[in-house]
Order: C-alpha cells, then sequence, then structure tokens
C-alpha cells in the first residue's frame, strides 16, 4: 500500500514539472485587452497576469489549445494606440485563457517591458 501511495505522489509531482512551463517571470497587471479569432471577433476584458512571452487572462469564450488568436493591449503611455500581438491557447480551464505570444518583434518586447516598470510580481498558481 505504501509504494502504491509514494508512485501516486510521484506521478502528480511529475505532472506538476511537466505541466509547468513557464520560463518567463510573470507580473500582476490591471491591464485592459481585448482577444478574439479575429479582427472582427473582439472581446473586452481584464488580464490576470502579463509576461513578455504570454497573459492570462478571464473569457466567456470557449478557445481549443492551440488555437490562434488575436490580442490587443492599449500601449502603456497611449492608450489611445494598441499593440496587436498574434498568441495561442496554451489553456483554457475554468474560464481562464492563458496563451503564448507568437513572432515578437523585438519592438513589441520591449513595449511589454514598459508593463513591467511598475508591476508586482505574480504569485505562482
Amino acid at each position: 500500500m505504501r509504494i502504491a501511495a509514494a508512485r501516486l505522489r510521484y506521478a502528480e509531482m511529475f505532472k506538476f514539472f511537466k505541466d509547468e512551463r513557464r520560463h518567463a517571470k510573470r507580473f500582476k497587471v490591471s491591464v485592459d485587452l481585448t482577444y478574439g479569432s479575429n479582427a472582427d471577433d473582439q472581446t473586452m476584458t481584464t488580464a490576470l497576469d502579463l509576461s513578455d512571452t504570454g497573459v492570462s487572462f478571464r473569457s466567456s469564450k470557449t478557445f481549443q489549445t492551440g488555437q490562434i488568436i488575436r490580442v490587443q493591449l492599449p500601449l502603456p503611455d497611449d492608450p489611445g494606440t494598441h499593440l496587436a500581438l498574434e498568441a495561442e491557447i496554451k489553456h483554457c480551464e475554468q474560464s481562464i485563457i492563458g496563451v503564448a505570444f507568437r513572432n515578437l518583434s523585438s519592438e513589441q518586447r520591449r513595449t511589454l517591458h514598459r508593463y513591467f516598470a511598475e508591476a508586482e510580481p505574480a504569485a505562482k498558481t
């Protein structure tokens, strides 16, 4: 019985480390964003956390893992202008969407870093 319990704990621990693929530091931000499968199908929400590799947010929509969407963030110093990013759905669970940005230019990455200047690191979930 003890061996079975130890194997179960090991399997759970292995799954956690296998699933935890984040390498970038995430920051808690309160940034409105829009998202959708194309430019004509955009929904507004607020980011839960943001990194230079992706963002998570609440969504009333359902997406498939691997689906490509468009995410738009207002520029930190010019809210009337938006940073439009291509992103891949990494997870969609209980109305929380996690996406990874795709094909970021160095300018887009620098723009994302401006959000982090005053943000606090997000707690790991």
